[in-house]
């Protein structure tokens, strides 16, 4: 798996100041990500994105997974547009809960008046609602976050694109796995959300860069840089899955970080400061292994892991 965001439910998000979302207006969209979460961790209304501002009422757009609702037995993969919520109970043909903590590829798109269901590339159902209203409004997007209501994303998000076309569903399944160049006929936005250790969530098109958080800075409402991505694969044109699978924390850590290596392959881990000066240097090969910061002050770190010639970097914040 390639890097990811992991947001912790309660506060985290992405802004992204300039909406892409005000080029499409009436017009045809696709909406995507790779998603991963638990069901019972999540808040009533799980946000993937959303442009909706301070004002539930207002107008914009969400990009979610509603709750349980009527004979729905999980929580459904959501539109809503102008107030008004678009899905497919149970989530049609997949029938079942997609935040079920495993990767899947979400999509929903417009052609004319109906919106079209995808998880992991395959057509799940359609609607045609009888209206269909504007998904531009006056607010930067969020990702991760709904601003009004603070429903928050509990898991990882990545890969994350919004296109001005209706998308078919094999062109959906086709690109899914793929890192897309970023020049692609018809796409507006591309946050793959692997640019470990910035504060900047760069944008592959080159229009629509996001910073974590409410600042350029460091703060609480950060989601965490991941290497355990939602993706299953993404390769630049055919699958190419990582060999590692990792699971780095608690962080922010008070002293003790859990790095836990389920195949238990030899790792060369380092630590260094913001000025990159090497701190810890250890080699691992056990499935669990505590790396011990609590002579540290506190303050921001960046745990590098290595392995043959793949290199993970995780910011550590150290309290």
């Amino acid at each position: 798996m390639l890097g990811s965001l992991k947001f912790d439910g309660s506060d985290n998000y992405v802004a992204v100041p300039d909406s892409p979302l005000n080029e499409i207006g009436l017009g045809n969209f696709t909406f995507e990500a790779w998603i991963s979460g638990e069901e019972a961790d999540q808040r009533t209304h799980p946000i993937i994105f959303s442009n909706r501002g301070t004002s539930s009422s207002a107008g914009g757009i969400l990009f979610f997974f509603h709750g349980i609702w009527g004979p729905s037995e999980s929580k459904m993969l959501c539109l809503q547009i102008d107030g008004n919520n678009h899905f497919l109970i149970n989530n049609g043909d997949f029938d079942g809960s997609i935040l079920d903590g495993e990767c899947h590829h979400v999509a929903i798109s417009r052609n004319g008046g109906m919106l079209s269901y995808y998880v992991d590339g395959a057509l799940i159902g359609t609607k045609t609602p009888s209206i269909l209203g504007t998904v531009s409004f006056n607010s930067s997007l969020w990702i991760g976050k709904d601003k009004s209501t603070n429903n928050t994303f509990n898991g990882n998000i990545s890969q994350c694109r919004i296109w001005n076309v209706a998308r078919t569903e094999s062109e959906i399944a086709e690109s899914k796995d793929i890192s897309l160049e970023g020049t692609e006929a018809g796409l507006l936005a591309y946050w793959e959300m692997d640019n470990d250790n910035s504060q900047v969530v760069s944008d592959k098109t080159g229009q629509y860069d996001g910073i974590l958080g409410e600042s350029s800075q460091d703060d609480n409402l950060d989601p965490a840089w991941a290497t355990d991505g939602s993706a299953e694969a993404v390769g630049s044109s055919v699958t190419q899955p990582t060999t590692l699978s990792l699971a780095i924390g608690p962080n922010p850590t008070t002293g003790l970080l859990n790095i836990e290596n389920p195949t238990g392959q030899q790792l060369e881990v380092q630590l260094t400061n913001e000025l990159g000066q090497l701190l810890i240097r250890n080699t691992i090969s056990t499935t669990a292994s505590d790396l011990d910061l609590s002579n540290f002050p506190s303050g921001i770190y960046f745990l590098v892991l290595n392995y043959g010639d793949q290199h993970f970097t995780k910011k550590v914040i150290k309290q």
